[in-house]
């Protein structure tokens, strides 16, 4: 995939150029000033407008996030595979101790009666290597239905949802090693291993990708998949049981009867065992993660700008890493308390949601089909945010969060999900890229004369 020429920033550009520059970049230039906070003096003569390329930075960091309404064991995604520093396999337990229960009185459980157990899983259409419909989109920075060797284990101590993600557990026996791929796998275990497991109850199982796999982290639908995600996988028919379900295939001879039970996990998770650091500092870059929320946050150095000034415009613009991955999303500015994110690794989406103002937001921003088409920068426009500051009307500890489209912001993911379903790296460059550092493009207007 490739970007556009480097293009470093201009210190200043007489108004004719700034007027085509904002023209390009921000997508309008007869917007009225937007002298927002407080009030102006009567009388004033309007100078010449110049524009200010502001890259440094009075405040920068970068947070996890939180929904403290859902423990991460009940997402709705479970992710399996590697791509390049990320790796997570799935784990899931069941309980079949009740199988005996749903078999006609005096039938007989063993291998001859059970023919086949299958551990079924359902890969979301967003990894389709072909659109299954015209309203489906391939996505660039996917994985597009990699073969993987799918490795299954039991587990050596009973699984523990609450742990992760955190480092694989222990293992007793691998039971399984096989390829696939597709919109659904299927997974041969032993029967053996059932009859055991209905006698004696398990531990969990342990879904690892195995060597000779294609890269990708791939996702697979989880048990508590709810129904707005049923549009991203396939369902079969109605009634489908979702989630890393296992099947049990029953042959009653006497009867010339084949039935097929059911068992969803009681329990199933993503390990996501090894996970990227995140940049380190904003010179390094900015990431915006989804499913395991992280967020960026930073707010202008404005020193270098005039007190008297009407902003005519003012457009943050972030240059597109092409390491990004992810499936389409929004990207949305919210303005808050820095008290509120400094020295905290973690804030939960009810406090950014109970103190946000939304300054900026683009709906359904897809970076793989931007990088495609030689497109380099997202922009969002931050006049009124600007504009208030420098008029003294902006708190003064306020910073600016760039976050996915969070429900609250009014920019809600493509697809109606929130940013804790799919897994992704929105990567943008940091303030040490030579040509396409992160920058405020500000356009202004001095004032002179006047009177209260």
């Amino acid at each position: 995939m490739s970007q556009s020429s480097p293009r470093a920033p201009q210190p200043r550009l007489p108004a004719a150029a700034a007027c085509a520059l904002l023209a390009i970049l921000a997508g309008c230039t007869s917007d009225e000033a937007n002298p927002v906070g407080s009030g102006l003096p009567g009388e004033l003569q309007l100078n010449t407008p110049q524009t200010l390329f502001v890259e440094a930075m009075a405040v920068s960091g970068q947070v996890a996030v939180k929904d403290e309404s859902l423990s991460y064991d009940h997402n709705e995604l479970l992710y399996f595979g590697i791509q390049g520093a990320e790796a997570s396999s799935i784990l899931a337990r069941y309980d079949v101790t009740t199988l005996p229960d749903s078999l006609p009185e005096g039938a007989v459980l063993d291998e001859t009666t059970v023919t086949s157990v299958k551990l079924r899983l359902f890969r979301t259409e967003a990894y389709a290597a072909v659109p299954d419909s015209l309203l489906d989109e391939v996505h660039p920075l996917l994985p597009q239905n990699p073969q993987k060797v799918f490795e299954t284990y039991t587990l050596a101590a009973p699984l523990d949802a609450a742990l992760y993600p955190g480092p694989e557990p222990a293992t007793e026996a691998q039971i399984g090693s096989q390829t696939d791929s597709g919109a659904s796998v299927f997974l041969d275990l032993p029967v053996a291993q059932l009859l055991t497991w209905v006698t004696a109850g398990m531990n969990g199982l342990l879904i690892r990708e195995g060597s000779g796999s294609q890269p990708g982290l791939v996702g697979y639908a989880a048990v508590d998949m709810t129904s707005s995600g049923y549009q991203e996988i396939d369902l079969v028919g109605a009634g489908t049981t979702v989630g890393p379900v296992l099947t049990v295939a029953y042959r009653d001879a006497a009867a010339d009867l084949d039935t097929a039970f059911v068992f969803a996990p009681v329990a199933d998770v993503s390990t996501f065992h090894a996970l990227a650091a995140p940049p380190a500092g904003l010179a390094a870059g900015l990431e915006v993660q989804t499913h395991l929320r992280r967020y960026p946050y930073f707010f202008p150095d404005l020193e270098d700008l005039p007190g008297d000034i009407l902003i005519n415009r003012a457009v943050l613009r972030l240059a597109i890493d092409a390491n990004s991955f992810g499936p389409v999303e929004s990207l949305v500015l919210h303005e808050v308390p820095r008290s509120l994110l400094v020295d905290r690794d973690t804030v939960t989406v009810q406090e950014i949601e109970a103190a946000a103002v939304t300054s900026a937001g683009i709906l359904a921003v897809d970076l793989g089909q931007m990088i495609f088409d030689e497109e380099v920068w997202v922009g969002f426009d931050v006049t009124s945010t600007m504009q208030r500051a420098l008029n003294g009307a902006l708190a003064p500890d306020t910073v600016l969060l760039l976050t996915a489209g969070e429900e609250f912001g009014g920019y809600s993911v493509s697809g109606n999900y929130t940013p804790d379903f799919y897994f992704g790296r929105m990567l943008f460059l940091g303030t040490a890229h030579p040509a396409q550092p992160p920058h405020f493009e500000i356009t202004f207007t001095p004032f002179s004369g006047g009177g209260s």
